[in-house]
């Protein structure tokens, strides 16, 4: 879609190529992806994803529960 936005103005961007498939491929790669590279740089790998490990659960969730859990009706 911006390649063909850019050329409704006049413009090109050589990035994005010359048809569909290698803009939309293009695209990705610099943009979508940029934060994974980022980060894969940090671990010497061209690209890395994060991940969030939910572990056990905590005393705080335990000590909640206690506190305001109801019957059931």
């Amino acid at each position: 879609m911006l390649r063909a936005e850019l050329a409704r103005q006049g413009k090109k961007l050589p990035l994005l190529g010359d048809d569909d498939r290698t803009a939309d491929r293009n695209y990705i790669k610099e943009f979508v992806l940029a934060g994974n590279r980022e980060l894969g740089k940090k671990y010497g790998v061209e690209y890395a994803e994060a991940f969030h490990h939910i572990g056990p659960r905590s005393p705080h969730v335990d000590e909640y529960l206690k506190q305001h859990t109801v019957p059931l009706k």
